[in-house]
């Protein structure tokens, strides 16, 4: 019993060495070539395992180069931490896996044997909202695994060759994704990591210019996007990195309390001449798919206000409401935005104006019957639900005059709103008077016959605006 007490003690101990250690390792500061495996606490998707570059710094979607040399591990994480405020307005805690260069080398020295290797992934930098596909949009695993960052056009790059400094230069990617560089012409490096460029220039360099060229390639500036409309900083941005169209509205400051999130619209201009449509508008719900549609260089990002749509009439709430939505229905407008219809509202004759070519167009819904899920408003909309208009019963009756109209009201239930017949009323020959002007019609109803025996089959529905008359028995 006493060992095992022992041996527990030891090995808490251990732990506790173990985790110093990871800080301590770091004591002489981080350096070139370390392991760093980055974590933002609640943020999986920001979580990174990057390498230290031989200057001593690291990059990192939207934050950019991050120089970190010569920093303890502790003093990383809080600057990681400020920055992740500033740029990602997250409060979050950054934890850092440290491993150097040297311990790094040793382990996978060990584990060689066993290593399987991953297949490279084949997507591309910027996949995107393509229109009229089934293609789903990325789960959030698929999207902490952002891909690394390929030279577009309009990049800007600085090129350094070691020993040769007539040959440094900071040139501009072209629209066709290739640069010109002296001595070797033009060289396509659209789609290639800053990486892969360098050995490009250097394999093209062995060629009967340099012995042993070493080249470096440094991304000076980024593409741009451009933000316009509802946001509290529009500008020009660098696509420093994979930005979706969240990091872009971030960067420019948030949206504001008027903007429509649900339909932002992206402008892309494409160079490709076989492109049918050289420019494209997508419309993005940034909501559902603003964390899958990365963008590209040149895209224009328009962020407009809510449309208002207008609901009027025989509802609870009449007034004008923000368009929140893109899929809104009248039905939906009056129901959840106006406080529902009055009792004696008319559903079945629902008016909605619309401005169309620059002219007004009026369509006339039955949502008593039918709620018309397939019929979407559109922006300046004007829903009106009129009353019913009110049934009138005159002729010998206790209470002559108008009464509200309400859905399935029969002729009995109207003599009933009236007082009932008189003493000498010919309750037999009630008429219904329906229609107006040369559309009139007369529709006689028993009403006696159907009060005496309870056939109610006799009796009709009235519709609003009808007229009942019952005349005087002449016997």
């Amino acid at each position: 019993m006493k060992r095992t007490f022992i041996l527990s003690i030891l090995f808490l101990a251990l732990c506790v060495l173990n985790t110093h250690g990871q800080q301590d390792a770091a004591s002489g500061g981080i350096k070139s070539k370390d392991t760093l495996k980055i974590s933002v606490e609640g943020q999986a998707d920001l979580n990174r395992t990057v390498t230290v570059s031989d200057k001593g710094t690291i990059r990192y979607p939207l934050l950019g180069e991050i120089n970190l040399k010569g920093l303890s591990v502790s003093e990383a994480e809080q600057q990681m931490a400020e920055l992740f405020k500033r740029y990602y307005f997250l409060d979050s805690k950054v934890s850092i896996a440290y491993t150097p260069y040297q311990q790094k080398e040793e382990m996978q020295a060990e584990t060689a044997s066993t290593f399987v290797p991953v297949k490279e992934s084949s997507s591309s930098f910027f996949p995107e909202e393509l229109e009229g596909t089934n293609e789903q949009p990325a789960t959030q695993s698929e999207r902490s695994l952002v891909p690394t960052y390929k030279i577009t056009a309009y990049d800007t790059l600085q090129i350094s060759v070691y020993g040769e400094p007539d040959l440094s230069v900071t040139v501009k990617v072209s629209d066709e994704g290739t640069v010109r560089y002296a001595l070797l012409g033009e060289i396509e490096v659209a789609g290639l990591t800053a990486d892969e460029v360098a050995k490009k220039i250097e394999g093209l360099l062995k060629k009967g210019y340099l012995l042993n060229p070493q080249v470096s390639v440094f991304i000076e500036e980024h593409g741009k996007v451009y933000v316009f409309g509802e946001v509290n900083q529009p500008g020009s941005y660098e696509l420093k990195g994979a930005l979706t169209l969240v990091d872009v509205i971030v960067l420019a400051g948030g949206l504001k309390e008027n903007a429509n999130q649900s339909r932002i619209k992206v402008i892309r201009v494409y160079k490709d001449p076989k492109e049918p449509k050289p420019i494209k508008e997508y419309v993005i719900d940034l909501e559902v798919h603003g964390k899958d549609f990365y963008l590209q260089p040149l895209d224009k990002i328009i962020v407009e206000k809510y449309g208002s749509v207008y609901v009027v009439g025989a509802v609870r709430s009449p007034g004008v409401f923000k368009l929140e939505k893109i899929d809104l229905t009248p039905f939906d407008a009056i129901t959840f935005l106006a406080g529902g219809a009055l009792e004696n509202a008319n559903l079945g004759k629902v008016i909605v104006t619309r401005e169309e070519n620059g002219t007004k167009k009026e369509y006339v819904l039955d949502l008593a019957q039918d709620k018309k899920e397939n019929f979407f408003l559109k922006e300046e909309d004007r829903i009106v639900v009129n009353l019913y208009k009110n049934i009138s019963v005159f002729g010998q009756v206790r209470k002559s005059g108008s009464f509200p109209y309400t859905k399935d009201m029969t002729v009995t239930d109207a003599i009933s709103l009236a007082g009932g017949f008189t003493d000498v009323a010919n309750s037999n020959g009630t008429r219904v008077i329906r229609g107006e002007g040369k559309t009139k019609k007369t529709i006689k109803v028993p009403v006696g016959h159907i009060l005496k025996t309870g056939d109610k089959t006799r009796d009709i529905l009235l519709e609003d605006g009808d007229i009942i008359v019952v005349p005087e028995s002449w016997l």
